[in-house]
């Protein structure tokens, strides 16, 4: 197997630097679990990139505190579909997302304005890394989100501020 291609967000740009140059410490970039889909549309089992879609989605865990969905279906020429941050998000109000350790879990829900047979992905609001160094109260991490697969837009959130549908 003969890798073809790799992913590194922008926000990760500095690490490699520091990679480079052999600095002492960790450095923390992509390790989240992925969670793949596979719109299978004439059920055969084979990727037949004029009709079925397979999408790939993760987020960063120690990394950083963003979500990705890429395009995989013609796997040599991926293409990222969104991108989910915690702060200038234009997808939604996701300030309470923390680091993103939560594998996104893909399903369909019955959501007002949302047509349930269209994917959705539903994940934790994430990690506070404050609690590496303490106690403290959480301020980041308390909640749950579930978001159009393909679009990468909040449906749904459950968090301090906000529960129910947008």
């Amino acid at each position: 197997i003969k890798e073809s291609w790799a992913f590194i967000p922008t926000e990760l740009y500095p690490n490699l630097s520091k990679l480079k140059s052999d600095e002492i410490g960790k450095v923390y970039g992509m390790d989240a679990p992925v969670a793949v889909f596979f719109d299978d549309v004439d059920n055969d089992g084979v990727v037949d990139s004029t009709k079925d879609t397979v999408l790939a989605f993760f987020g960063m865990r120690r990394g950083g505190t963003s979500y990705y969905a890429l395009n995989i279906t013609q796997p040599d020429s991926p293409k990222l579909i969104w991108t989910i941050k915690s702060k200038n998000s234009t997808q939604g109000d996701f300030s309470e997302l923390g680091q993103t350790w939560s594998k996104p879990h893909i399903g369909y829900v019955n959501l007002k304005g949302h047509d349930n047979e269209e994917p959705v992905l539903i994940f934790g609001a994430g990690y506070d890394p404050q609690k590496d160094e303490n106690a403290a109260t959480d301020n980041k991490g308390r909640g749950i989100y579930i978001v159009d697969a393909k679009l990468g837009t909040l449906l749904w959130s459950w968090t301090p501020d906000v529960t129910g549908s947008k």
